[in-house]
């Protein structure tokens, strides 16, 4: 059974995330948190996978993030394309030496999740969205491989549902305009 959302969740457009990502400086915890959003949005992680993300999970080789500790302790692959992977490698360059974890405090430390979510809910109504938080990210990159043609599979699978049911309610965002859209640019024809 699926709980009713009480508000009415606000998927940002790649436009609004990108303009999130231009907003962040050159500060160190600012390229860390560009980086952290951009695998958000990018390869679509719950929050709490993003943290406990290791330096090993990056396989800049295949283009792959090893995500090991999803929801209900699964694990699965992402894709981590160019862009996101510049990011990463701008954080890299500037995190502290030593430990496992690959986002951490100027001193090392973990990040909490609750800081993400406050620094995107300040950030978002700095750059007019409002009630930003990290899975509006999630679902933003739900809804782009939707509109890039993507299977309804291989998003589930890139989220790590199990029920294509829970991936369905990540693209309610999808207006009736682009679905209408979407089925008139089908190309058939009936040999005549």
């Amino acid at each position: 059974m699926t709980k009713a959302r009480k508000t009415e969740l606000r998927v940002p457009t790649a436009d609004q995330i990108e303009q999130l990502l231009r907003s962040f400086s050159t500060a160190p915890t600012s390229v860390r948190n560009r980086a952290l959003c951009g695998l958000l949005w990018r390869c679509g992680l719950r929050i709490s996978e993003a943290l406990a993300l290791t330096m090993g999970d990056l396989d800049r080789a295949r283009g792959r993030l090893v995500v090991r500790c999803g929801k209900g302790s699964k694990s699965r692959t992402v894709g981590l394309d160019a862009g996101a992977m510049a990011l990463v490698d701008a954080w890299l360059a500037m995190r502290p030496a030593g430990g496992r974890v690959l986002f951490v405090t100027l001193a090392g430390k973990t990040v909490s999740a609750s800081y993400c979510r406050s620094m995107l809910i300040r950030k978002g109504a700095k750059i007019g969205l409002p009630g930003l938080h990290p899975h509006a990210l999630r679902h933003a990159f739900a809804a782009g491989l939707v509109r890039e043609g993507h299977s309804m599979p291989t998003v589930q699978k890139s989220l790590g549902h199990s029920s294509l049911a829970t991936t369905a309610t990540y693209l309610a965002s999808l207006g009736e305009d682009e679905a209408a859209e979407a089925v008139a640019s089908r190309s058939w024809m009936l040999p005549v």
